[in-house]
């Protein structure tokens, strides 16, 4: 059994993707979290997790991801079965790719605009951490299912998959989203605007955190 589950904060946003999803998403359940309280990206999608704990295979979008084709859940679903990968996320031609595997590409980094997981990675390593309302959320529950074995491949996508799910907010962006940053952090490889302002969270907060991407 397949759940999806939309995470909102942005009603309009929200309303449009909803017809979309009514007609193109074939799953036994499709569940929303709206966040008016402003809790947190962490709250909303361990609140959706807890929803749809029957199912076997659980896709978490924001509520800007649309889908384009009828069949992108049983894509998605294939192509975890195919690779024995438990997780896939929603990559564009933005993120630098690493290595190719046929219908699912390898990232050097991740993205949190789509999880899709099988109930064996959730079952290992739970949900997201709450004390991360929004920044480095997705990078830190990433991380742990990587260092738990559910991504082998590394973060990957299905190949072309903005051909199935298109993320509206990725259209705002200008082209030097991607553009990349000296890392000052030490570890090798060089980071986004956005993963520098994450970096600087995290070393506020004073964690420990070990990337294995």
């Amino acid at each position: 059994m397949t759940g999806v589950g939309i995470t909102s904060t942005r009603p309009t946003i929200l309303a449009r993707s909803l017809r979309a999803h009514a007609v193109m998403s074939e799953c036994e359940q499709l569940v929303v979290v709206k966040d008016g309280a402003l809790r947190g990206v962490s709250w909303a999608k361990n609140r959706c997790l807890a929803a749809l704990r029957q199912c076997e295979h659980v896709i978490l979008v924001d509520e800007d991801v649309i889908p384009m084709r009828a069949d992108w859940v049983q894509v998605l679903r294939a192509a975890h079965h195919a690779h024995g990968q438990n997780v896939l996320m929603w990559m564009d031609h933005r993120h630098r790719a690493r290595s190719d595997h046929g219908d699912v590409v390898s990232y050097a980094r991740i993205s949190g605009v789509m999880f899709s997981l099988l109930a064996p990675a959730i079952e290992d390593v739970g949900g997201w951490d709450e004390e991360y309302d929004y920044f480095f959320a997705d990078f830190n529950f990433a991380s742990r299912l990587a260092n738990a074995g559910h991504m082998p491949l590394g973060p990957s996508s299905l190949k072309g998959i903005w051909n199935y799910l298109l993320a509206i907010d990725f259209l705002r962006y200008p082209p030097e989203w991607a553009r990349d940053v000296p890392s000052a952090l030490g570890t090798g490889r060089t980071y986004t605007p956005f993963e520098v302002a994450e970096a600087r969270f995290l070393v506020d907060k004073h964690r420990v955190y070990r990337c294995p991407f």
